[in-house]
């Protein structure tokens, strides 16, 4: 492994990296650890895994160096929370030197020390992260835990203090949208230099540890997240909406398209490996393409498989009525199976509804 490990390190720095595959990839992302000194309960790290742990640093550097090898220029982060894993720097020392361009990572902010963030700052523009903030204190305290909210303002004010590129993470649920307006207005006058507020739909997914149905998005309360996102971004505050394809659609048909294209959380171009190795298209799902080994991620993809998982739906979209709104908005595939507990495709009855309500807005 390791006569392996530094033949390919050798290899990427003398040959200009000849092994890249022609693709649209955009980032790779490691799961460095499962470990957290918070317990959110819309979690999704610890589904399925029986306990916390970490991998090390020399298997995140084969990692990174496969994803090298493939093509990857971009490399994100991801955990568990990222700070407390103990070889953080070493990493990022190493990835810019096999040719990683750039490099994100995601914290809940409560660890962006003065020392922290001055590492990060002396990168440059190479490093940007993301801090998770579930709205207000209260909202954000009962689901991250007591003190959180203070924690991550703190972490959140250091970062900004050392001119850090921050964007902020927000699970949206049924007890933030309505105040979804006040939360971003109150943000970006506190904080005018983010980069901006990414809005992810709180949902379910397979084996997780938490019952979070109360608060899921109904297809109504989608609209509204899409619309009041919107209509953000028309007033001026940096909006979006993560990974999520059926916004597009919506924010078209409701004659708001003022937020950034959103691809599909099973599209092509992004691989993450879980911290038990397995080989996925996003952090969120269970889906995997099997496990990590040296060579792999150049087989997934030109294999049938990552092809399929990652085109435009063949089967079940076709036969839609909304099948042309879809495509001409670039929504290619049906919303995954776990978005609520109703049964019946999401997307479908979001745009049946929104179907019904302009109907009646135009008699």
């Amino acid at each position: 492994m390791l006569n392996y490990f530094f033949y390919i390190v050798s290899d990427i720095q003398n040959s200009g990296n000849l092994f890249k595959l022609k693709l649209n990839l955009q980032w790779l992302t490691i799961e460095l650890t499962t470990k957290c000194d918070l317990r959110c309960d819309h979690c999704f790290a610890l589904a399925a895994l029986e306990s916390k742990y970490s991998i090390s640093l020399e298997k995140a550097k084969l990692i990174a160096t496969e994803g090298v090898l493939a093509g990857f220029q971009r490399l994100h982060l991801t955990g568990g929370e990222v700070t407390l894993w103990k070889d953080f720097f070493s990493l990022v020392d190493f990835a810019f030197g096999i040719g990683y361009k750039s490099l994100f990572f995601n914290t809940h902010g409560g660890h962006l020390t003065r020392e922290f963030c001055a590492k990060v700052a002396s990168y440059g523009d190479r490093i940007s992260l993301t801090i998770s903030l579930n709205g207000n204190e209260e909202i954000h305290d009962s689901s991250r835990g007591e003190g959180s909210y203070q924690a991550a303002i703190l972490g959140l004010q250091t970062a900004q203090e050392f001119g850090l590129s921050v964007e902020i993470f927000a699970v949206v649920g049924k007890r933030l949208l309505p105040l979804l307006p006040e939360f971003a207005h109150s943000l970006f006058s506190r904080f005018p230099k983010l980069n901006r507020l990414t809005l992810i739909q709180l949902h379910r997914v397979e084996d997780d540890d938490y019952d979070v149905s109360e608060d899921l998005l109904s297809p109504e309360d989608f609209v509204t997240m899409v619309r009041s996102a919107s209509l953000l971004s028309l007033y001026g505050y940096p909006m979006n909406i993560l990974d999520n394809s059926l916004s597009n659609v919506v924010a078209r048909e409701i004659g708001l398209p003022h937020l950034p294209y959103s691809p599909n959380i099973e599209g092509e171009g992004r691989f993450v490996v879980l911290v038990d190795e397995k080989i996925t298209n996003s952090h969120s799902s269970r889906a995997e393409y099997g496990y990590f080994k040296p060579g792999v991620f150049q087989e997934i993809l030109r294999s049938e498989t990552y092809l399929y998982r990652t085109r435009n739906d063949d089967s079940v979209c076709p036969t839609c009525s909304f099948f042309n709104k879809c495509r001409e908005a670039r929504n290619p595939r049906p919303s995954l199976p776990y978005m609520d507990h109703v049964e019946g495709l999401y997307c479908k009855r979001v745009l049946r509804l929104l179907e019904g309500e302009l109907s009646i807005e135009r008699v």
